[in-house]
């Protein structure tokens, strides 16, 4: 379905106006540190990065996985998607620009508008397919939110059954009802806007903190040249001193600039009312970092 409506998407008029725009880059923007910011913001959210989500999916594979090679594959599958879906997009918000004279770059501003203006647009020109096809888009963008809410509990899921004995039956139960209860509050008139400043701060302050965090503990205080050896037995693309050296220096320093830059335009461009979330998010965020920390010792107490 995705395929076809990008291959069709290409034939409307003015899908030459979005294309154009897409491979003709301003080059002056990589002195941007905002636009490295977003950039590797929406790779983190694709890929899962720094949230235990690919560590702990690992931990069930059996023994003789080819570990780099699939990281590999999953990335280049990642991309290749996403790029693909690109000359799709910047088709059809050709088009709009075409038949509407708006500028491109004023069509759109959040990823929500991509699905839920761009692309119905392409549904109601293409006629009786598209009320088809309509359907079968928006159930599967209902199946990537379940997957990835799945996702995002896998970890936590797998350190309650493993630090308590929690059954996995009880556990998913109780995170589903709390995971539930909290994602009522975007359910309200105000979600649209809550979202987006829930998601700026997770990305642009917590999870770039966590993997800079994680790139220090697991270089610095681990002997992370031990687990090369096992990277490498059962794969084909091999890792070596040059990847420990990206880890160990290049990635935490790059990392550690985009999240000053990050943590300085989310100070200067928060209103009392966004700063207030912010400081309930990190409360939040610590509570339940110290909870799972020494749940086996509340476990026990209260037991």
């Amino acid at each position: 379905m995705g395929w076809f409506n990008i291959i069709y998407a290409l034939t409307l008029p003015g899908a030459y106006i979005g294309i154009n725009a897409l491979l003709t880059p301003d080059w002056s923007l990589l002195f941007n540190a905002n636009i490295w910011l977003a950039a590797f913001s929406q790779i983190v959210f694709s890929l899962s990065m720094g949230e235990s989500i690919s560590l702990t999916y690992a931990s069930y594979l059996p023994e003789g996985s080819k570990l780099a090679d699939n990281v590999l594959v999953v990335v280049f599958a990642n991309c290749a998607f996403e790029l693909f879906t690109a000359f799709g997009i910047f088709s059809i918000l050709g088009y709009m620009t075409y038949t509407s004279g708006t500028p491109l770059t004023q069509l759109v501003s959040e990823g929500t508008g991509l699905v839920f203006v761009v692309l119905p647009r392409i549904f109601e020109i293409m006629g009786p397919i598209g009320h088809i096809l309509a359907p079968m888009l928006f159930i599967s963008i209902l199946f990537a939110g379940i997957t990835s809410s799945m996702a995002e509990l896998e970890p936590l899921i797998n350190s309650l059954c493993h630090k308590i004995g929690w059954s996995r039956k009880k556990t998913v139960t109780l995170l589903s009802i709390f995971g539930c209860l909290l994602s009522l509050l975007f359910t309200t008139a105000i979600s649209s806007y809550l979202i987006n400043v829930v998601d700026g701060f997770l990305t642009e302050f917590w999870i770039i903190l966590l993997i800079i965090l994680q790139c220090i503990i697991f270089t610095w205080f681990y002997d992370i040249e031990n687990v090369i050896p096992i990277l490498n037995e059962n794969n084909r693309l091999k890792v070596g001193k040059t990847w420990v050296f990206i880890l160990k220096y290049i990635l935490p320093v790059f990392l550690l600039f985009l999240w000053i830059n990050g943590v300085y335009n989310l100070a200067i461009n928060s209103n009392n009312f966004e700063i207030t979330i912010y400081i309930l998010i990190t409360v939040l965020i610590l509570i339940v970092s110290y909870i799972f920390t020494n749940i086996n010792k509340i476990h026990d107490k209260y037991q």
